[in-house]
């Protein structure tokens, strides 16, 4: 190893991996590059990486990783056994599945992804070296690890690509181009399966499938493909292929548009979200076949490989699975909710009457719920079952305002904020801001009347429900002791 730099010998390592004696990087090199099989050099491979990334305050000028491009840029032994070492290792690799499945959701249920990602924490899971996507995760296998890579200079990371395509003999990258043109494929035709799945095509355009932009892509992105692996200037196919992928991404939101009308569902939130992770891949895939060699094309490499490391980590964290599939629900209530809100945004003054009339009657359904809920408490039950009877009657009291049409000034801004936000996102042009204002004064009549309409409704509604109850059985609805404790309690005063 006469060709390594001795300055290199004491480089920090990552402290999230390991930890390494002085002379890490050198022995991790001299561990890769004298592998006698596919499994201990894929393991050597993750302890060199490891091992030249920057650790504590250090930075990736100072790391390992310079020591070791020093090592394998200049010709000598040290560069013809890495590239030996590197080409063999993608020989024994596949990077279909990073390339096309990695960050991309499958259609498997919550549970059953959450109990596969549990198991794979607490029990040890069998190693497959040959899938790249497996080698991806054992690099970076936390956010941290992801974002430190992301931090990597643009210039090093140059020096990077230059070393990792001059050491292998020539034709060792032949794999791995096959497999991303793989991948891309792959992406592809899951965008065709979720753009003309039944459910999709019934909130999209009309016209026949073979109109459809989601049909057309897959042409437009095997036409791409052959031209670039034949080697041919991939520039004409590439624009074709934006246009088409542009065309997919507008009939994305001509979908979510008629989601209102048409009813949200879960599975067209879940294909939404597909299609635009598959497009979004294949446009950083794009990028890299129409740019020439040089700093823009590692530029272009550095943003895919960030995304599929940051892909790969996901795929195993739990936390990711539950936040996405909150947000998956999040959108289908934000949907749900603003179409509803249109409701509640009066547009004219017959709409403007309802308000008035709904929100009196959501006032005297709220008398009919404070005196149940009275009721219950004179009762002194324990406190497991009076809640629980509560809880009763506020949900019966809001199923009955659902039912009825009435409405609670104080639940009007969930659904008219839902709305709102709709508007906001969806308009354009040059009188977008004057649309909204337009929306947010209606929205504020709206909103005031309602909060009018309640408190004047409740108010004489509990005067009159207390004097009827007084002719009726000679005595207050509430003693004086109860009504001053009431008032206590609830007064902002007394808080």
């Amino acid at each position: 190893m006469s060709d390594w730099p001795s300055a290199d010998l004491e480089s920090p390592v990552n402290p999230t991996s390991p930890a390494m004696p002085a002379g890490a990087a050198r022995g991790a090199f001299e561990a890769f590059v004298s592998a006698a099989d596919p499994a201990a050099r894929a393991d050597a491979f993750v302890s060199l990486i490891h091992a030249t990334r920057p650790g504590g305050a250090g930075t990736w000028k100072a790391s390992a990783l310079t020591g070791l491009l020093d090592a394998v840029d200049a010709a000598g032994d040290a560069r013809e056994r890495f590239g030996a070492a590197l080409a063999a290792l993608l020989a024994a690799t596949d990077a279909t599945n990073l390339v096309a499945c990695a960050g991309i959701p499958g259609h498997r249920g919550f549970l059953s992804e959450f109990g596969d990602r549990l198991a794979s924490h607490l029990l040890p899971s069998p190693g497959n070296e040959r899938d790249l996507r497996e080698l991806a995760h054992r690099l970076y296998r936390t956010e941290h690890d992801v974002q430190a890579f992301g931090r990597l200079p643009l210039d090093l990371f140059h020096r990077v690509i230059g070393a990792f395509s001059a050491s292998p003999p020539p034709g060792a990258w032949d794999g791995l181009r096959a497999a991303f043109a793989d991948g891309f494929r792959l992406l592809l035709s899951r965008v065709e399966a979720e753009g003309l799945s039944p459910k999709v095509r019934a909130r999209a355009s009309a016209g026949p499938v073979s109109a459809s932009p989601f049909h057309r892509i897959r042409e437009a992105g095997d036409a791409l493909i052959a031209v670039w692996l034949d080697g041919a200037d991939p520039s004409d196919a590439a624009a074709r292929f934006r246009k088409v992928s542009g065309e997919c991404r507008k009939e994305a939101r001509v979908i979510e548009q008629h989601l209102e009308s048409a009813g949200v569902s879960i599975d067209i939130v879940f294909s939404l979200e597909v299609i635009d992770r598959c497009l979004t891949r294949t446009a950083l895939m794009t990028e890299i076949m129409e740019t020439p060699a040089g700093p823009k094309r590692s530029r272009a490499v550095h943003r895919l490989l960030f995304r599929l490391f940051l892909s790969a980590a996901e795929d195993r964290s739990l936390r990711h699975l539950i936040g996405w599939n909150m947000q998956l629900l999040g959108r289908k209530i934000v949907d749900r909710s603003s179409e509803t809100g249109e409701h509640y945004i009066a547009r004219n003054l017959r709409e403007y009457r309802h308000i008035w009339v709904a929100a009196a009657g959501g006032g005297a359904l709220t008398v009919g719920t404070a005196v149940v809920k009275t009721i219950i408490h004179t009762w002194h039950l324990p406190a497991l079952p009076e809640g629980l009877l509560y809880g009763l009657n506020y949900a019966v009291s809001f199923l009955g305002l659902q039912h009825l049409g009435l409405i609670l000034a104080t639940k009007q801004p969930a659904m008219t904020a839902a709305r709102l936000a709709g508007i906001i996102r969806d308009s354009e042009g040059e009188d977008r801001e004057d649309r909204i204002a337009a929306t947010a004064a209606r929205l504020t009549s709206s909103q005031l009347a309602a909060a009018i309409a309640n408190v004047m409704v409740v108010g004489v509604g509990a005067a009159l429900f207390s004097w009827l109850f007084l002719a009726a059985f000679g005595r207050p609805f509430m003693r004086e002791e109860e009504a001053l404790e009431t008032l206590r309690v609830m007064s902002p005063s007394t808080r």
